[in-house]
């Protein structure tokens, strides 16, 4: 501990090194997949898995970059939470299902389900078949089972399994990734383990 001589010869300590005795290292607590953020309610991992690493598909973390159907490069805008085929899914967050809608008019083989949040955020969970009563309207809880995981290998060789969360500022539409909302990035609401 550094030490500094006074004025008549006496040691003291520094004003450093007695703040520092006084600290107390921090408990460490053990998070749960549920974080309380100030003005944005609760919000689950929908999966209890880590966001999805790099495979040769891609990378799961927001802002990855990613190839668009027209050859552009543009930002990964959600986040992909390891899953294992026909696992429960939660919904991450309170609200109002509304919408359950199909990711391509072409492949109706993957789901995805939409909730809209009392503060106005609108959540997407991809890769989804919906549990019986999960439609249009339905009210879910932030933890609630709202589907069960589908298969992506089986169409992207390689890919790590995992369901897409994006996270959006309403704007008032019920399709606000197309009418140039907001994204949030979902890890800054959802804990990974």
């Amino acid at each position: 501990m550094p030490v500094q001589k006074s004025v008549a010869g006496h040691l003291k300590t520094s004003p450093a090194a007695k703040l520092k005795k006084s600290l107390k290292p921090a408990k460490v607590k053990t998070l749960s997949p549920i974080v309380k953020h100030s003005h944005k309610g609760k919000w689950i991992n929908p999966t209890g898995g880590s966001v999805r690493g790099c495979d040769p598909k891609g990378c799961g973390h927001y802002g990855a970059r990613r190839s668009s159907r027209n050859g552009k490069i543009r930002p990964h805008e959600g986040a992909d939470y390891v899953a294992t085929v026909g696992q429960d899914v939660l919904a991450i967050a309170s609200g109002v299902v509304i919408k359950v809608g199909y990711l391509d008019a072409r492949d109706l083989s993957y789901r995805y389900i939409a909730i809209e949040t009392k503060d106005g955020h609108i959540a997407r969970q991809l890769y989804i078949s919906p549990a019986k009563g999960i439609g249009k309207g339905a009210l879910v809880k932030a933890g609630q089972v709202i589907g069960t995981y589908l298969e992506l290998g089986k169409k992207y060789p390689g890919i790590t399994e995992h369901v897409h969360v994006d996270i959006w500022i309403d704007n008032g539409t019920d399709n606000p990734w197309r009418t140039g909302a907001q994204p949030v990035n979902p890890t800054t609401l959802i804990l990974s383990p």
